[in-house]
């Protein structure tokens, strides 16, 4: 990997593309009313890519990733080449096209090799930072501005709090291991308070994955860690038993307890989910039915459908497009490609978790330049880890900021352990 200095001679107009990439999709999707971020992400990466093109021409594979991604990549147009001749279906081809926002994938790499490991974690704070402002000005004021009155449950600028708890989200986990104490408080704080107002199960899933990271930060014994976390599960549950907060949450995970149909809804349309790969994957002999074919004819639907198109006979709910969450489409779309990354990715998660009390301990957590190496990888794991809640229980689709970071992290571990 050639050292690209035209980044560290710009790197405060990179900076500023870098930033806009978390924000500025969603609000260009509300706006226009796109309904889909997937355009205006294209947009900013493109300008990023003319910009800093020599990262990716200096970029250099081995022929072994370069053999897999070309072939996943032939494999994605052929995909799509078919789904027009037979089914008339334009939207893969165009889709394929997307593809391209995963080069600034190579320039975000490209950045977090050459910059320091303090000046990743400056950047991941000014993004937090971001963000909480962002919550909290959209609790206090109802934004209608910019077409923001067609989402009543806005978080500006994302069109609900789910889409603004994955943002968050991935950028508060891997900054709670790599700050101090009082950030940290403060961090969690924000997160438990933002869940509980909106409310937000996803955000209290990162929530309480903030808190685990916290207590295990603390040199303290791992029973003993284990016991708090529980214990504060459990005085969260009985100070809200008798409220309508918690009825919220419990009956999403509970649905059956619940006379109203609203609180069966998320869990419905997160089950359907599961219904799409199974149903799909069995009607196509475990190949899939092709790359942004879901929701289009081609798929099964199921009987998790049918209950929740006769509860809401309108679109809400329904999550045809994206399957509720990332696998359901990686999955339903690829067939056992899919299945064989996404075991690969369930095994990293698995091996992280098993090793995080250990790796925790061991690497100096205090910002100096003492073995960069080390806090970086430890870094990009905790990226690819974040996006596992994106992954297995609530995402949007393939084209988000949260999986073009990923890919940099994932192109970052490899080049410094010399795998690429």
């Amino acid at each position: 990997m050639l050292k690209n200095k035209l980044i560290l001679k710009d790197n405060k107009k990179f900076f500023i593309l870098l930033y806009l990439l978390f924000f500025f999709p969603y609000f260009i999707d509300v706006y226009f009313a796109l309904n889909t971020i997937s355009i205006p992400l294209f947009l900013i990466t493109l300008i990023m890519c003319i910009l800093f093109k020599n990262s990716i021409f200096n970029f250099s594979l081995s022929k072994q990733y370069k053999f897999l991604i070309f072939l996943f990549i032939l494999i994605t147009f052929l995909s799509s080449l078919n789904s027009f001749i037979i089914y008339n279906n334009l939207k893969p081809l165009k889709s394929f096209i997307l593809l391209g926002v995963f080069l600034s994938s190579l320039i975000i790499f490209d950045y977090f090799n050459q910059t320091s490991f303090i000046k990743i974690v400056g950047f991941y704070k000014i993004v937090f930072f971001t963000l909480v402002v962002l919550g909290w000005i959209s609790y206090f004021y109802d934004i209608k501005l910019f077409n923001y009155f067609r989402y009543p449950n806005n978080v500006f600028p994302f069109q609900e709090p789910s889409h603004f708890a994955l943002a968050i989200g991935n950028i508060s986990l891997p900054l709670l291991v790599f700050t101090g104490f009082f950030l940290n408080i403060f961090i969690i704080l924000n997160l438990i308070t933002l869940s509980l107002l909106f409310p937000s199960t996803v955000l209290l899933i990162y929530s309480f994955l903030g808190i685990i990271i916290f207590f295990f930060k603390k040199r303290i014994n791992l029973l003993f860690k284990i016991l708090i976390f529980f214990s504060f599960l459990l005085f969260i549950f009985q100070i809200n038993f008798d409220c309508e907060l918690f009825d919220y949450f419990f009956y999403r995970v509970n649905p059956s307890l619940s006379s109203d149909q609203i609180y069966n809804m998320t869990n419905l349309t997160y089950k359907q989910g599961w219904e799409f790969i199974y149903i799909n994957l069995i009607n196509t002999n475990f190949l899939g039915i092709g790359f942004q074919m879901m929701g289009s004819n081609k798929m099964i639907l199921g009987d998790i459908y049918r209950i929740i198109l006769n509860i809401y006979p309108t679109n809400y709910g329904q999550n045809l497009a994206d399957g509720s969450f990332v696998m359901s489409k990686f999955i339903t779309e690829y067939g056992f490609i899919a299945i064989i990354i996404s075991f690969f990715y369930f095994m990293f998660i698995l091996k992280f978790i098993i090793k995080f009390n250990s790796k925790i301990s061991k690497i100096g957590l205090r910002l100096t330049d003492d073995d960069e190496k080390s806090k970086k990888i430890f870094f990009s794991e905790l990226i690819i880890f974040s996006y596992f809640v994106n992954f297995f229980i609530r995402g949007i689709n393939y084209f988000t900021p949260q999986l073009i970071v990923v890919f940099a992290a994932i192109i970052l571990i490899s080049h410094l352990q010399k795998k690429i």
